[in-house]
Order: C-alpha cells, then sequence, then structure tokens
C-alpha cells in the first residue's frame, strides 16, 4: 500500500518531528549538535526556511519552522541528508540515521507561540533537566538572552 500524501505548505509554519533509526541516536557528542546547528543556520541565512524553535535530543530533533522557498520535504531532506552524510562518515557507520519519515504538522501563525512552548518545554517532559533554562541544545536560551546568535 503507498503511503500518504504529506500535506505542506511553503510559507506555512510546519512542527517537525524526527526520530533516530531503531530509537538510536542522532547525536554522539556535543560537536554532532553544534554542526546540525550550522546547518540550520545556514539554512535560515540561505531563506530556505524561518526558524522559530528548535530542540535537539540524543535521538529526536524538534523544530518549528516555516519552508520559504522549497517545500517542506525538500527543506528537512537537505538538513537530514548532509547530517547523516556527516555522522555515518564520522562514525565509521552506513545506512540511515533517521527513523522513517519525519512527522510534520501543519499550523496556522496564531498556533506559533504555544508550539514554540510545547518545543521549549520538551526537555523537561522528557526529564532530561528540571528547568528549560538549563537545556543546551534548544532555543529557548536564545529568546531569554540578550544575545543575537539566533
Amino acid at each position: 500500500m503507498p503511503r500518504s500524501r504529506r500535506i505542506a505548505l511553503v510559507g506555512h509554519p510546519h512542527i517537525v518531528v524526527a526520530k533516530g533509526n531503531a530509537a538510536g541516536p542522532l547525536f554522539f557528542d556535543d560537536q554532532d549538535f553544534e554542526s546540525y546547528l550550522e546547518r540550520i543556520r545556514e539554512n535560515v541565512r540561505e531563506e530556505l526556511f524561518a526558524l522559530y524553535a528548535f530542540c535537539l535530543m540524543r535521538s529526536e530533533v524538534r523544530l518549528v519552522i516555516e519552508p520559504k522557498r522549497l517545500p517542506l520535504a525538500q527543506t528537512i531532506q537537505r538538513l537530514h541528508g548532509a547530517h547523516a552524510r556527516q555522522i555515518n562518515k564520522k562514525e565509521k557507520r552506513s545506512g540511515h540515521l533517521f527513523e522513517g519519515r519525519f512527522k510534520s504538522i501543519i499550523i496556522d501563525k496564531d498556533s506559533i507561540p504555544a508550539a514554540v512552548r510545547a518545543v521549549h518545554l520538551w526537555p523537561v517532559r522528557k526529564g532530561r533537566v528540571r528547568r528549560t533554562v538549563l537545556y543546551p541544545w534548544s532555543s529557548h536560551r536564545a529568546f531569554v538572552s540578550t544575545n543575537d546568535d539566533w
């Protein structure tokens, strides 16, 4: 049975969730997190998408993004394909890094604050930290900081 067609619209915000294959890691060390974030920065600079929030966990990625020039699937394929190639080369492994298709939900612009809040609270809900500001791989710090890194 063919899989259903993904509904994704350029110019509309989406919540994206991608998990590691067989619950395996997507990130092996801090350098892996940093290189993924640099890829996000590059895509934002190239205006492929607008980034509203992110949360990177060892075996899961959550993003709130709005595709600008390419469809969502091509945008995420570009981001995750480059990350998977880098990890496979570094770890001397082959095969899929991400599990199946990423999940996405189209949201309206009025729902962006709630989606950002949910993404930022994810490490707390998963029991990784007690306060969102303590989690280093989330955009929450950019929201509460005066630093203009993002």
